[in-house]
C-alpha cells in the first residue's frame, strides 16, 4: 500500500519585530511591488524628530525606499512693496524646485489677526517634486529669506509668505509642519483660489471637496479677485505655470 504524502508548502520566513527608537514594536514590512504611481495616493503621517511620536501607515515606512512624487498646493501672500512683484518673484523661485504646473488669479484680501496692516495679494501655485515634505519646508524658508522677509511679529506685515497647503492625499504633524495647513479649512483667502486651480481636490482629513469649503466660507472674510489667471500668465515664462489638474 502506497501512502501519497502532498508536498509541503514552502517555508517562508517571519516578518520579524523590531524595537525602533521612539516607536512601539512595529513590523518590519518590505516594499510593495506597486509602481510608485499608485504610492502617490496613499495617505501617510509622517514623523520629523524631535516631538512626540505620531501615528505612521505602512506607506510612511517606504518613503525612503521609493522615489515618491508629491504634488504641493502652496499658498503664496504679501502685503509689503510691490506685492504683486514679490508674487512673481517666488513663483520664479519655486519652479526651479520641480514641476511648475498651475497658478491661480491673483486675490486681494483683508488681513486676518495681528496688527492694523495693508491688505494682501494671495494666490495659489501647484507644485510637483520628488523632495519630501521637510525638505520643501526647509526650501520655502529659504526662499522667503532670499526675497527678503525679516522675522517679524506672527500674523503681522510680510514681505513675502510661503505655506505649503497641501501635498496631494499626504497627512504630516510635526511640530515644524502641519499637512494639510491647519487654516486651509478656515482661510477663505486660501481655500478660494485652491478651489480655482483644484475645485475636486478633498484636503485629507475632510469630506468635503475645497470648492465646497470655500462656499461655505464666502463672506468670513473680505477676498475679492485682483488679477486674473489669464493676465498673470502674460506677465510668466511662457508654458511655465500654464498646465491645470
Amino acid at each position: 500500500l502506497r501512502i501519497f504524502r502532498p508536498p509541503a508548502a514552502p517555508r517562508t520566513s517571519a516578518i520579524p519585530f523590531v524595537q525602533r527608537p521612539g516607536f512601539a514594536n512595529s513590523l518590519r514590512l518590505r516594499p510593495p511591488r506597486r509602481p510608485a504611481a499608485t504610492l502617490r495616493a496613499w495617505s501617510v503621517v509622517t514623523q520629523s524628530p524631535p516631538g512626540p511620536p505620531t501615528i505612521v501607515t505602512p506607506l510612511g515606512r517606504y518613503l525612503a525606499r521609493w522615489q515618491v512624487t508629491f504634488t504641493y498646493y502652496f499658498g503664496l501672500g504679501s502685503n509689503l512693496g510691490d506685492r504683486s512683484a514679490n508674487l512673481i518673484a517666488a513663483l520664479a523661485w519655486l519652479a526651479t524646485e520641480g514641476e511648475a504646473v498651475t497658478v491661480s488669479s491673483i486675490y486681494e484680501s483683508e488681513p486676518v489677526g495681528g496688527p492694523e496692516q495693508d491688505q494682501f495679494l494671495n494666490m495659489v501655485c501647484v507644485v510637483k517634486a520628488e523632495k519630501k515634505p521637510m525638505e520643501m519646508l526647509s526650501i520655502v524658508k529659504v526662499i522667503e529669506v532670499e526675497l527678503g522677509r525679516e522675522p517679524g511679529e506672527r500674523w503681522g506685515p510680510r514681505l513675502i509668505d510661503i505655506d505649503i497647503l497641501a501635498a496631494g492625499l499626504l497627512r504630516v504633524k510635526t511640530p515644524e509642519l502641519e499637512i494639510p495647513h491647519a487654516e486651509l479649512t478656515n482661510r477663505l483667502f486660501a481655500s478660494l483660489p485652491l478651489a480655482e486651480v483644484h475645485p475636486l481636490f478633498k484636503p485629507p482629513g475632510t469630506e468635503l471637496q475645497i470648492s465646497a469649503i470655500a462656499t461655505m466660507l464666502l463672506g468670513s472674510a473680505e477676498v475679492t479677485k485682483w488679477r486674473p489667471r489669464e493676465d498673470l500668465l502674460q506677465n510668466l515664462p511662457e508654458g511655465v505655470w500654464a498646465g491645470t489638474l
